[in-house]
């Protein structure tokens, strides 16, 4: 008699799956209970898939997932094989089963090889299908997240290309400024999103794919950025090389994006009405090449003919680009092509113009004022921790907002004697030797200011830097904190020395501490000293795409130049009442926009220095008239100390500075109201002095734009006492004039009534 042998004999896995199979025998056999099974199984996928949170998960956490079915996979195909000259041989059981479960992955089984017994086991088939499908849903998943955004964005490309609608918002590069920047625009439904990562050094070898892959695209440095790239529904590109001036061709626009491998974007990008090009790269180097590129292409394009074959900018291109404003980067800017599309885009000097724009912030709401005179009764002192590019545009800003009028008296010759109030800046920096050298070359009118102190080293384990402070303390109104090479300390600091401040001084009047930091989230640790420190400066609030349009517009400044070129022509006093006429109706004919163009636009040649210096000190001069204007209300009684408007008081003043035919001012002749008007006149001219003297301008003979001199530099004493000079104080009062009439055009302005 021949005995079979047993298949399960001996083997006691094969025991426990034949005794759930038992178990298992009437829902294995029953049509309902399997295709219940079914639903819930597909079901569950079907979760996956459609539900964002899981979707993330399984993106997130891909390799752990398979890894887990690889190693199932080992354990299932070494129950299967564990038979005939494989039994119990652990070393050809590992090797043959991580072989057929790695091929699992592909699509491949070795099913045939699994003992038979296996083949009618329901539950060993059931876990085996399940293993094998989501090995399969695995390699899925991974390939349309290597070839799925790609095939995505060409897909979303030619939809585009066909209909555009919308506006188009095109990054190039990925990293937390641009990511920061798009989540802050107001997405309408048909706008566009896409980013553009550029190809990384290391990255320069080919792109064949290899297994190492799926183990290094955790490193990627966009990794992070995918799902919020797709919250917003952008589309990923990915171009050959960087921009640069490799890429310019005479063969127009078309050629340029298809040297950049970005060929199907520059067929797009002209068909929508309205583009913004953002390069938020924290290499500003690189930044400025691809605007040097792009300056570049846009002229070796003009003279081609425009037609479907050559794609051209739409006329509504703006162009973002993070750089710091210095000599070469505004020579580069000033090169031809794509006149005022291009804005720069300065972190510290925007984290500075926060404080700038903001009147509460302005020195004036830290001292005693008279505002019936509006002169000042008390010094101004600040403290500045850091004089990196944040610390010396905060320096630039307060030189410029802390001059006022002390008081007038009657000097020998009958005349006004103007004395101006007291001021002092201590500056604290590791290297404020290099600092301070780069910043007095740049404003050599600042060498001999003895209010100015200079003091090496940093705060922690300075003994002589708390001994200085412990003198001022009672007299310090204003600190800020910007280290720009240590940011993370910046918090500690302003702690430090609000506990200082806190302990030694009478009170926390008059007195505040400003703080920049990087991360929103810092500020819970001023929650206790809210009311003394805040911060600015964040990236939210700089790289917000609101703050950007608004900085680049200057709507305001442009205004402002408009309104006060009127003004000029009015109080002119050295043209007749017909030139006055004719190019009064001159300037009416034009928009603000145009007017200010056309200015620019008297530049001779693009690379004359005296000619763009002798434009861009009167731009700056308009845009820091615009931002002074609440210093001029505070001193007039025209704003209260928490910075909300008084509408009583701001009418008087706009009455009192209206003039008359004669171009005088007849409700301020004489008695109290002739004092206010003056002193708001000279602080006006002290303040276009330092302007002046931060824009490197020295007092001088004549006007001379290549030495930069300028005989209008003189102090109010000598202002009013040269015949030359005096003739222009009306201009001042002219300045103030406007002010007031703009800040009731401004009364709903978020300028007043705005919390940092």
């Amino acid at each position: 008699m021949t005995h079979v042998a047993d298949p399960t004999a001996g083997n006691p896995i094969d025991h426990a799956i034949a005794g759930w199979d038992q178990e298992w025998a009437e829902l294995s056999s029953n049509p309902c209970d399997t295709g219940l099974l079914a639903i819930v199984f597909f079901g569950l996928l079907a979760i996956c898939l459609l539900n964002r949170g899981c979707r993330k998960f399984i993106f997130r956490h891909l390799k752990t997932i398979a890894c887990m079915v690889f190693l199932t996979g080992i354990v299932l195909y070494a129950i299967g094989f564990n038979e005939l000259g494989s039994r119990n041989n652990l070393l050809v059981l590992l090797l043959r089963a991580s072989v057929s479960s790695l091929e699992m992955f592909v699509s491949e089984s070795d099913m045939l090889e699994v003992k038979h017994s296996l083949h009618d086991s329901p539950l060993y088939m059931t876990v085996f299908a399940i293993t094998h499908f989501s090995a399969v849903f695995v390699s899925a998943i991974f390939i349309l997240r290597l070839f799925g955004l790609k095939l995505l964005a060409m897909a979303t490309l030619w939809l585009k290309r066909c209909f555009p609608q919308g506006n188009l918002y095109l990054f190039w590069d990925i990293n937390p400024h641009t990511m920061t920047l798009a989540e802050s625009i107001r997405k309408e439904r048909n706008d566009l999103f896409v980013f553009v990562k550029s190809p990384e050094e290391h990255h320069a070898h080919s792109s064949r794919f290899t297994f190492s892959h799926f183990f290094q695209t955790s490193h990627s440095d966009i990794e992070p950025y995918v799902d919020r790239i797709e919250d917003l529904k952008g589309i990923i590109l990915t171009s050959k090389q960087k921009m640069d001036m490799n890429l310019t061709d005479a063969g127009g626009w078309d050629a340029f994006y298809r040297k950049l491998g970005c060929k199907q974007l520059g067929k797009v990008i002209p068909r929508y009405k309205k583009v913004e090009f953002f390069f938020l790269s924290d290499d500003r180097q690189a930044n400025i090449k691809a605007i040097g590129a792009l300056k570049r292409q846009a002229v070796l394009n003009r003279n081609r003919p425009q037609d479907g074959r050559c794609p051209s900018h739409p006329q509504d291109l703006h162009i973002y680009v993070h750089v710091q404003r210095d000599h070469f980067t505004q020579g580069i800017l000033s090169n031809p092509g794509l006149e005022y599309r291009i804005h720069p885009v300065d972190s510290s000097l925007l984290a500075a113009l926060q404080l700038k724009e903001n009147g509460r912030n302005h020195p004036i709401h830290f001292v005693d004022i008279d505002t019936a005179t509006g002169t000042v009764a008390s010094p101004f002192t600040a403290l500045l921790i850091g004089f990196g590019p944040t610390g010396r545009d905060i320096l630039r800003f307060l030189y410029e907002f802390s001059l006022f009028v002390k008081g007038t008296t009657e000097g020998a010759d009958g005349m006004p004697l103007v004395q101006e109030q007291a001021r002092r800046f201590i500056i604290l920096d590791p290297q404020i030797e290099s600092h301070k050298t780069e910043f007095l070359n740049s404003a050599p009118a600042l060498r001999d200011k003895d209010f100015i102190e200079w003091m090496e080293g940093t705060v922690s384990g300075n003994q002589t830097f708390w001994n200085r402070l412990h003198t001022i303390i009672n007299d310090l109104n204003y600190i800020v904190v910007a280290p720009d090479q240590a940011p993370d300390k910046a918090a500690d600091i302003a702690l430090q020395l609000f506990e200082f401040a806190h302990r030694y001084r009478k009170n926390l009047d008059k007195f505040r501490i400003y703080v920049r930091l990087e991360e929103e989230g810092s500020r819970q640790a001023f929650f206790q000293a809210k009311d003394v420190i805040q911060a600015f400066g964040t990236e939210r609030a700089i790289f917000s795409h609101r703050n950007l349009a608004t900085v680049s517009e200057e709507n305001d400044a442009k205004d402002f130049f408009y309104q006060y070129s009127l003004i000029a022509q009015e109080i002119d006093t050295w043209a007749t009442d017909e030139e006055k006429k004719q190019r009064t109706e001159q300037i009416r004919q034009q928009t603000a926009e145009a007017l200010w163009r056309s200015r620019r636009e008297r530049i001779t040649h693009p690379h004359d220095p005296e000619s763009e210096t002798n434009i861009a000190y009167q731009e700056e001069q308009d845009r820091s008239n615009v931002c002074h204007i609440p210093t001029k209300l505070a001193l007039a009684g025209g704003v209260t100390p928490d910075n909300r408007l008084n509408p009583a008081r701001l009418n008087y003043l706009v009455k009192l500075t209206t003039r008359n035919e004669r171009n005088e001012y007849p409700n301020a002749r004489e008695g109290i109201d002739k004092q206010l008007l003056d002193n708001l006149s000279l602080t006006e001219h002290l303040r276009w002095n330092a302007k002046m003297e931060l824009l490197g301008f020295v007092p001088g003979p004549a006007k001379d734009f290549r030495k930069k001199t300028h005989p209008c530099i003189v102090d109010c004493n000598e202002l009013i006492r040269n015949e030359k000079t005096r003739s222009t104080f009306i201009y001042d009062t002219g300045v103030v004039e406007l002010s007031f009439r703009k800040a009731r055009q401004q009364a709903s302005s978020t300028r007043y009534e705005q919390p940092l």
